[in-house]
């Protein structure tokens, strides 16, 4: 054997070896479920359902890609010196999951959050009204189960504070997806809570999104549950809304989720408000695994107002703040996960309630909303 030949061939074996190592360390690794959920507040992408439909086929390469990206060997490496090489040469974001803008602001780019942004995903012919139409299909659903219905999207943070974003990244020039769905609500009467407007208006009196996390603060869901609940007053005029003067804010040390994914925790240290309730009305909460998903189980939480209304929350991460301003509204709240959409409709069963609450960030309306009949857990 000539020596070209040979050095040709351990070259081969070399490298099929590199490649095959992150594919044998994702095998041998834990369930990145823990890790996703601490680092990026999110649960793992799991295993796409059998398809059901058309769509459900057409979305199965892009679902089965992200379970793979959430499990690949040495991925959290990776994405760090990704993050470092991106940062040393200037590559703009890439495929960061967080870049850093100006005056110390950091925001998502994980999961296209800053390509709707800069209007890369607009909806397709079809979609929007699809969504609207299993929205419809919801309200329906609670009505029959003699529950008031309404929608709140919360926008996300480069929509409510884009003039900190780096230059390289503008806000596109159609209308964004959440705009368009408010839209269409209005149009069709639907219940949708329009917290942008609200947070705009008023982020010039405080911090309404944290410098280094994805969410809003206390006072960014203080104003979210003012907006949710001037539509919910529609249907309910008696419902119980917190007075301002029980509600106050004090500053405290903080840094989000953005900072550790950079890890940069230090770097990104900021003041931020937090929430105490003037004679906050007595909770308890419980958790359990019905409806959970990923890292979110489905969450029970009970008051001594027995006089109040219930409230089923279907919704994400945003939702947590939500949930000490509900506390004084609410008699129990069950908070369960939206799952991108394809929650299981049994939960309106599994928990009948006077209201039933949608919300979702406004990243997570590049997932199609599935219609009641859609059920089954992931």
């Amino acid at each position: 054997m000539s020596f070209p030949l040979r050095r040709s061939k351990i070259i081969s074996f070399l490298f099929l070896v590199i490649i095959a190592l992150p594919a044998l360390a994702g095998l041998a690794a834990r369930a990145p479920s823990d890790a996703i959920a601490a680092l990026e507040n999110r649960a793992a992408a799991p295993w796409p359902r059998t398809p059901a439909s058309v769509a459900d086929l057409n979305a199965a390469p892009r679902a089965i890609d992200a379970f793979l990206e959430d499990r690949f060997g040495f991925r959290d490496g990776l994405i760090a010196f990704n993050q470092w090489m991106t940062r040393r040469l200037d590559l703009g974001f890439g495929e960061e999951k967080a870049i850093i803008g100006k005056d110390g602001w950091l925001f998502l780019t994980d999961g296209g959050a800053l390509d709707m942004h800069m209007g890369r995903t607009p909806f397709r012919d079809g979609e929007a009204a699809a969504w609207l139409d299993a929205a419809e299909a919801l309200r329906e659903a609670a009505k029959t189960r003699d529950a008031a219905f309404a929608v709140l999207l919360a926008p996300q943070k480069a929509s409510v504070y884009g003039e900190y974003l780096p230059d390289y990244v503008s806000a596109g020039r159609s209308m964004s997806r959440h705009d368009l769905l408010i839209q269409g609500a209005r149009l069709r009467g639907l219940p949708f809570a329009d917290a942008k407007a609200r947070l705009i208006e008023r982020k010039g009196a405080a911090k309404l999104y944290y410098q280094s996390d994805t969410h809003w603060t206390a006072r960014g869901a203080w104003e979210g549950y003012q907006a949710l609940i001037d539509v919910l007053e529609k249907t309910t005029p008696t419902l119980y809304r917190l007075d301002a003067a029980r509600v106050h804010f004090r500053e405290t040390e903080f840094s989000g989720d953005l900072a550790r994914m950079l890890n940069q925790q230090e770097r990104f240290a900021e003041t931020a408000p937090s929430l105490a309730i003037k004679n906050a009305t007595p909770f308890e909460t419980v958790e359990v695994d019905a409806f959970s998903y990923g890292a979110f189980p489905t969450q029970i939480t009970t008051t001594d107002a027995d006089d109040k209304p219930t409230l089923l929350m279907i919704g994400d991460s945003y939702a947590y703040a939500l949930i000490p301003f509900l506390r004084e509204s609410f008699s129990r709240i069950v908070f369960t996960h939206h799952q991108l959409g394809a929650f299981d409709r049994a939960v309106l069963d599994e928990y009948p309630s006077d209201f039933v609450v949608l919300q979702m960030v406004e990243r997570m309306l590049v997932h199609p909303l599935a219609p009641p009949e859609r059920t089954g857990g992931t």
